[in-house]
């Protein structure tokens, strides 16, 4: 719990640095750096936390592998649309607003839609506590990657 702690401070820290120091077209590449830097502890903090047995471990990282790939495509599509988004400022009506509206709906279902798909392999490779145990570790850092993502989409002007 100390070092997810610490994650969280440090990740708040970076949030309200980079929003006061970087300029606007360089803070999607910055957040992509910065969402590689939580990563980098991401596996650590879920082996603290799951204490798995070598046999779960053999059954949960192949399992995680996958859902970590399908997430990342999750990720790189939200800091896409944050770049399209950018770019449409200049041109910004009505239509482009409910065209944005629908694409925000479509990317807010996608996480839940990820984790549905990967909750039976879960609970097959570590059973029912381990799961909860990892969905509320992975929610915790993953409430932070949304942080910074969601600090790419510029407010509407």
């Amino acid at each position: 719990m100390k070092h997810l702690k610490g994650l969280m401070i440090f990740t708040a820290v970076m949030v309200f640095w980079s929003a006061t120091v970087i300029g606007k077209n360089e803070e999607v590449a910055s957040a992509e750096q910065r969402i590689d830097e939580i990563d980098k502890d991401h596996r650590r903090l879920i082996r603290e936390h799951l204490q798995l047995t070598p046999e779960e471990a053999r059954a949960f990282w192949p399992v995680y592998e996958a859902y970590t790939a399908e997430y990342e495509r999750f990720v790189k599509l939200r800091l896409d649309y944050a770049k399209q988004l950018s770019d449409r400022f200049e041109h910004f009506d009505d239509s482009v607003g409910e065209q944005v509206v629908a694409d925000m709906l479509v990317i807010d279902k996608t996480p839940g839609q990820v984790w549905e798909k990967f909750l039976p392999s879960f609970l097959k490779a570590v059973g029912g506590r381990k799961t909860a145990r990892f969905y509320q570790v992975e929610r915790r850092i993953r409430i932070f990657v949304d942080a910074e993502l969601s600090r790419e989409f510029p407010l509407i002007p």
